[in-house]
């Protein structure tokens, strides 16, 4: 049997890299450089399926010897990096669910179990684990390799310092262990804080002193735990499934191992579960339990949680945003989606950025938040709040916005109080109801302040007035307050737009580089021309030259927005027309605004104002004016943004004029003369 004096820790290289703190290629590079010197990397002690195997301790000789790497304590870190020869979380789950039992039993028991036998350690199993429920099958199943997975269990212990710590470094390298239920679901940390900061302000508008938080999924711990985290000293209570599945009792080990108080979720007879009153709901779809789920599966587990649960609960459910909000093709996933719009305790609908799932992190989650039920019986008045977030960073800040929004809508109608949210908008249900494809077409831009017509009257009078002084320009427009029953402007985004239509996009040319000079008769614009990197006109084209080489070749017409995505999203409107546009720019070109409501300068500057994060075109929000006014709010935009040319230009010929006057002056190449009148005093 293997002993602890025996056990051999082995590392893989990619072990050797986490151990160390430096990326994979570099102890390859450290293997090769090294191989003719005094001090060689340690040789493979064994190969399996071609994997090679060195000897952990070995390896931390040569690290602390050689001076390599970042981690300073690498020779306490190695159990928790290493595998144990004859027994390993990697690559077997019977060993990885037998490593969290041993580690929930050693912080049930506090103690040691490396000097214990394996009859004895059974018998302490059984001892804690009378029913079952959380760890005494995984003990029992480890047979001939539980006594040195309990010497490897201590040490993991000594590494991390604790059992609660050495069970989440775990649950973090689950992508390194075999824990597929885990692996294909689990969220990235700002997810988990969204969520656990989330339910913590739902626990508070609800008044509870010492909240119960419920995770009604198989399987579910991650939420629970990245709120357990949150909450400091203050009391509270979970309640999760009584699965008997692998992943609900890794849950439920989970859950102990931390000294959370814990109760079963009970069910009536017809299997519906009974949530205690008075509780936050939080939950996660697809679930460990269920990692296969299906869009219609996970619409009708939320359906199933807005009928057990009342207005005393609050719902705060994170799923993929490809089933919560984007457009879906089944029938029976619309209808199932439908009946959740209907339900009328839901209150929120938000489609977050990508990254927050980390197998898949250009998938975009989503949330549904459910309160109390609005006043407002029937889908024709009432409203949910929205907002897509694709294109925001959910940093610290963002999530405190956000929360405070969602939590000042749960309550019911008017909730928000005086606060203007910064990310949702209301959105009347019947329009959701309405829609075959995304669901928050409407109200995407956050944000954007409510204001009273006539102080922006005054306002902008006051700033075109000055403006006018200023510069001896005679701005001709006239504004007016609308009437407060009057329609107000919408949102859309650009994806939206170009499924119906009122927005074209056109692609830009892959053209020769030998094919751009400066004396062709044709503008180019590029991404260095829509930086400002690059001046236009400066790059051209021939026109006989381009008809002939590129015989599908388009150009712009006026009025078209030229834009890119990379390094920054990044507009400008080509007011005259007939430019090529060089890839990987691309034109969006509005087709017919007195129609949609879409102007070039709005669009070019919705654009400007986004994020350098924000890649994904489709999910850009973009501001419409009222049809009849799209054409007069383009021409005083068009001509603002002339004059901004204009004194441009002119403060760049007041530079250059400075600077020669002062060079000119400095080498004596020039005399200056001013009227006496106009001599500063005291020169």
């Amino acid at each position: 049997m293997t002993t602890v004096s025996t056990a051999v820790l082995r590392l893989g290289l990619s072990d050797v890299a986490q151990l160390a703190h430096v990326q994979r290629p570099v102890v390859s590079m450290w293997r090769a450089r090294s191989a003719g010197s005094d001090r060689p990397f340690p040789a493979p002690i064994d190969t399996a399926r071609g994997q090679e195997w060195f000897d952990g301790t070995a390896v931390v000789d040569w690290l602390i010897a050689t001076g390599r790497g970042n981690n300073p304590s690498a020779r306490d870190d190695l159990a928790a990096y290493a595998s144990l020869d004859g027994g390993s979380p990697q690559g077997d789950q019977t060993v990885f669910d037998g490593i969290t039992a041993l580690l929930c039993l050693s912080a049930i028991t506090g103690r040691a179990l490396g000097s214990m036998s394996r009859d004895d350690l059974i018998d302490l199993a059984d001892e804690v684990d009378p029913d079952d429920e959380l760890l005494f099958s995984e003990i029992d199943s480890l047979t001939g390799r539980l006594v040195p997975l309990a010497h490897y269990t201590d040490l993991l212990v000594d590494a991390a310092f604790n059992a609660q710590a050495a069970f989440e470094r775990l649950m973090a390298d689950r992508f390194r262990l075999y824990v597929p239920s885990h692996t294909t679901i689990a969220l990235a940390k700002p997810a988990r804080q969204l969520i656990a900061t989330l339910a913590l302000a739902a626990a508070d508008q609800l008044d509870l002193d010492e909240p119960t938080f419920v995770d009604p999924t198989d399987g579910g711990s991650d939420l629970l735990i990245a709120l357990a985290g949150q909450v400091a000293d203050r009391p509270f209570a979970v309640c999760t499934a009584q699965g008997r599945d692998a992943a609900s009792r890794l849950a439920r080990r989970r859950i102990r191992v931390h000294g959370i108080q814990r109760s079963p979720l009970a069910a009536n007879e017809e299997g519906e579960q009974l949530i205690p009153e008075h509780s936050v709901v939080i939950a996660q779809f697809p679930c460990p339990g269920s990692p296969s789920m299906t869009a219609v599966d996970i619409l009708d587990k939320i359906n199933m949680l807005t009928l057990e649960t009342t207005d005393s609960h609050r719902v705060i459910v994170i799923g993929p945003a490809g089933v919560l909000t984007d457009s879906l093709a089944g029938r029976d996933d619309r209808l199932a989606r439908d009946a959740i719009l209907r339900t009328d305790r839901l209150r929120t609908i938000v489609r977050l950025p990508q990254g927050l799932l980390i197998p898949r992190p250009r998938e975009r989650m989503a949330l549904m938040c459910f309160g109390s039920a609005t006043t407002i019986r029937g889908s024709r008045d009432r409203t949910i709040l929205t907002a897509d977030l694709s294109n925001v960073s959910l940093d610290a800040a963002s999530i405190d916005d956000l929360v405070t929004d969602i939590v000042a809508g749960l309550g019911g109608p008017g909730g928000g109080g005086r606060r203007h949210p910064r990310f949702l908008r209301p959105v009347l249900v019947r329009r959701l109801l309405t829609r075959t494809g995304d669901l928050l077409e409407a109200g995407t831009m956050p944000g954007l302040p409510t204001a009273n017509g006539t102080d922006l009257v005054l306002r902008i009078s006051e700033i075109a007035e000055i403006v006018g002084t200023a510069d001896h320009t005679d701005h001709a427009f006239e504004v007016v307050a609308n009437t407060p029953g009057d329609q107000r402007p919408t949102e859309t985004t650009v994806g939206s737009a170009v499924e119906r239509g009122e927005i074209k996009l056109i692609p830009g040319h892959r053209l020769d580089p030998a094919d751009l000079i400066s004396d062709g008769s044709v503008p180019v614009l590029g991404v260095e021309e829509i930086l400002g990197s690059a001046a236009k006109g400066q790059r051209r084209v021939d026109r006989l030259e381009f008809a002939a080489r590129y015989p599908s070749g388009r150009s712009t017409e006026p009025g078209d927005v030229v834009f890119c995505t990379a390094p920054r999203p990044e507009a400008i409107v080509d007011d005259a027309g007939g430019s090529v546009v060089l890839y990987p720019a691309r034109v969006a070109r509005i087709m017919g605004p007195r129609a949609s409501g879409i102007t070039p300068r709005m669009l070019a500057a919705d654009i400007n104002a986004l994020p350098a994060a924000a890649k994904s075109w489709p999910s850009w929000g973009i501001r419409r004016v009222q049809p009849d006014q799209a054409v007069a709010v383009n021409h005083v935009l068009t001509d603002i943004h002339s004059q901004r040319q204009a004194l441009a230009h002119r403060l760049r010929e007041l530079d250059q004029l400075a600077a020669l006057i002062a060079a000119g002056a400095a080498a004596a190449a020039i005399a200056i003369s001013v009227p006496t009148s106009e001599t500063p005093k005291g020169q």
